[in-house]
C-alpha cells in the first residue's frame, strides 16, 4: 500500500499549532509536530504558510479599524459562523486596546506630572545649594577678616603690654629716684638744721 504524502493543509495546521504554542516555525519543529515529512517537502510549504500569514497580517494592519480580513483558508470556506466569531474577537480586542491605550496615556500623563514636580524640586534644591554656598563663602571671608582683625588686635595688645611694661619700669625708676631725692632732701634739711 502506497504511503500518503504530507499535504499543504497538514503543514498549515502544524504551523498554526506551533505558533499557538509560541514555538518557532522550523522544518524540525513542523516535522516533529506532524511525525513525518522530508526537508524538501516541508520547507516550501512552511514558506508558503509564512507568506500567507504575513499577507493576512499586513491586510489586517492596512484595514485599521475596519473588520480585518480573514486568513486565506477561512475565506475559502466562507463560514458565517467563523466570520461572526472573528468579528467579535476583533471588536473585543479593539475595545481592550483602547482601554489599555487610555490607561497608558493616563499613567504617562501622571508620570510626566510627577517628573515635572521632581524637576521643580530639584531646581529649587539647586537654587538653595547655590545660595548656601554663597552664604558660606561670605561667612568664611568674614571669619577670615575677623581672624585677621583679632591677630592685629593681639599684636596691638602685645605692643601696649610691652609699652606698659616699659612705662612701669620707667615709673619704678622715677619712684626710686624720687625716694632717693626725698631722702637726700631730708638729709640736706637735717644738715642745714645742724648748722
Amino acid at each position: 500500500m502506497a504511503r500518503l504524502g504530507v499535504t499543504k493543509d497538514d503543514v498549515f495546521a502544524a504551523c498554526k499549532s506551533l505558533l499557538k504554542d509560541g514555538a518557532n516555525l522550523t522544518v524540525a519543529n513542523v516535522r516533529e509536530e506532524l511525525g513525518t515529512g522530508s526537508y524538501t517537502t516541508l520547507l516550501p510549504l512552511i514558506d508558503s504558510f509564512k507568506a500567507s500569514f504575513k499577507e493576512t497580517a499586513e491586510q489586517a494592519a492596512a484595514a485599521g479599524s475596519a473588520l480585518p480580513a480573514l486568513p486565506g483558508e477561512l475565506s475559502e470556506q466562507g463560514s458565517k459562523f467563523i466570520q461572526d466569531i472573528w468579528w467579535q474577537a476583533t471588536t473585543k480586542a479593539n475595545k481592550r486596546l483602547e482601554e489599555v491605550s487610555t490607561q497608558f496615556k493616563k499613567e504617562l500623563a501622571d508620570l510626566k506630572s510627577q517628573l515635572d514636580a521632581k524637576s521643580e524640586e530639584l531646581s529649587q534644591a539647586l537654587t538653595d545649594i547655590t545660595r548656601l554656598e554663597k552664604e558660606l563663602g561670605a561667612s568664611v571671608t568674614e571669619s577670615e577678616e575677623k581672624t585677621l582683625g583679632l591677630a592685629q588686635k593681639d599684636g596691638e595688645i602685645s605692643l601696649l603690654k610691652s609699652q606698659l611694661k616699659d612705662k612701669g619700669e620707667e615709673l619704678k625708676s622715677y619712684l626710686e629716684r624720687a625716694v632717693a631725692a626725698e631722702k637726700k632732701l631730708e638729709f640736706l634739711k637735717e644738715e642745714r638744721g645742724r648748722k
